[in-house]
């Protein structure tokens, strides 16, 4: 049963405002799921950069340092 204005003005502002939030907490899911995806992609991209790296030959002649 859905609430409508002619159920008092509190129940409807309460039932907008649970709405609200509903619709908050499910962005906020999003915005978590995004930024882990985001995170681990970013992460196994340094990793695979410096494995690379670290196959490259050695272009440069060594300095002996």
């Amino acid at each position: 049963m859905e609430s409508s204005e002619a159920d008092g003005p509190t129940d409807y502002a309460t039932r907008i405002n649970l709405e609200i939030l509903a619709q908050l907490l499910a962005i906020r899911r999003h915005v978590l799921v995004l930024a882990t995806i985001l995170a681990t992609t970013a992460i196994l991209g340094l990793i695979l950069f410096f494995v690379l790296l670290g196959n490259l030959p050695d272009s440069v002649p060594s300095r002996g340092y």
